[in-house]
């Protein structure tokens, strides 16, 4: 018999200690909260929870009651307090050390996956200001290993341009090794070419330097290459005279094989964008003038190469026989980037395939997602 002096505690515990008493799940994962001791031993701390919470008392199961100590499946289960007290003791007796060996690797796969990109885990700054005004982060244009280029928009009506873009520098670690200093490398390199682009219309025009590996230049409306967009019969004269252009400023673009580089504007204009890999050679690299416009004329061969090779493939009918040979022409150079590329991409493709998989790296769906680390571009057709 129960006690008089008993408060009704223990029905709380019946329908939950017996649920599923002739469930295989259930048993299973009884089974998972370890040895019979462990399991009395989290009993005895809720009942203790529930004798603080009820205002003292004892436990007493009746008698013919289970040999374990706990109530008849039959016992009326009437106390204020059961759904709590399932729950927490769901919480507990169910357990599953090998739930938590997953959720330890799922969070290792994705700090593992964060370090791929340039912001890790916390991405791209939500706000930037610049003259005064707030820009706030609209959408992610681009994240890869290097940067981020996001495109910002401030409250119309003030001063200043409404739309800006951001580019944000590698910020953080990859797998505990520092790599602030390349992405602050790469911000100072690339805002040194636009600032030797100075004049021309159709590059990017920088604003300024906000950080050490942060700047912002003008947002240029339009689609790239990538969108495929409908391109106008002259567009790659015109994408030629830009290209030009950047060349007599001692520079060499050497980026121009992304059609995501290449943008047609809105107003129909062909414009060059992203400096990253640019590359500048004074006259006096090779201590000769001579040898350094040799190396300089080399190089720039490649981004002409590139160009007539989007214009091959995007307007074929606008193509001349020089042009043409141009863009299959490949040079020493050209053999020994792909000499390298090659077995580079090999490896490359098939693990960028095991870590979409795995969820380490995000789909193109996602905020922070962009073609270069989206092994999707790379699935077997």
């Amino acid at each position: 018999m129960r006690s008089a002096h008993v408060p009704d505690i223990g029905p709380c515990f019946a329908r939950l200690t017996w649920i599923g008493k002739n469930s295989r799940a259930a048993a299973a994962r009884f089974a998972f909260a370890g040895t019979l001791s462990e399991v009395n031993h989290v009993r005895a701390a809720v009942v203790r929870e529930l004798r603080v919470a009820r205002g003292g008392g004892t436990f007493y199961h009746r008698s013919g009651g289970s040999q374990d100590g706990w109530p008849h499946e039959s016992e009326e289960v009437t106390d204020l307090a059961r759904y709590d007290m399932e729950k927490k003791v769901n919480d507990a007796l169910l357990h599953n050390p090998a739930d938590s060996k997953r959720r330890l690797k799922a969070r290792v796969a994705r700090w593992f996956g964060d370090c791929f990109y340039a912001c890790g885990r916390d991405g791209p700054p939500a706000e930037l200001a610049y003259q005064g005004r707030c820009y706030r982060l609209a959408r992610v244009l681009k994240h890869d290993f290097l940067a981020a280029t996001c495109l910002y928009e401030a409250a119309p009506g003030a001063d200043g341009p409404v739309r800006v873009i951001g580019k944000i520098g590698r910020c953080g670690h990859f797998c505990f090794f520092p790599l602030a200093w390349l992405g602050r490398l790469v911000t100072r390199k690339e805002v040194r070419q636009l600032q030797r682009c100075a004049g021309i219309e159709q590059v990017p025009h920088l604003l300024e330097r906000l950080r050490p590996n942060i700047y912002v230049y003008e947002y240029i409306e339009g689609a790239s290459l990538g969108e495929k967009p409908e391109l106008p019969r002259d567009f790659f004269e015109n994408l030629l005279a830009v290209l030009q252009q950047i060349h007599t400023r001692r520079l060499v673009h050497f980026d121009l094989h992304k059609p995501g580089n290449i943008l047609l504007g809105k107003d129909g204009q062909a414009y060059i964008i992203d400096f990253q890999l640019s590359l500048y050679i004074p006259d006096r690299l090779l201590v000769s003038k001579r040898l350094s416009a040799a190396l300089r004329r080399r190089l720039q061969a490649y981004d002409i190469y590139h160009l007539y090779k989007h214009k091959r493939r995007r307007l074929p009918a606008e193509l001349t026989e020089r042009e043409r040979a141009l863009s299959t022409r490949i040079g020493p150079l050209l053999r020994l980037h792909r000499l390298i590329a090659k077995p580079y991409k090999l490896v490359r493709r098939p693990c960028l395939r095991y870590l979409r998989a795995k969820g380490i790296l995000k789909d193109t769906q996602e905020t922070r997602a962009c073609p270069e680390t989206d092994p999707a571009r790379w699935a077997r057709k």
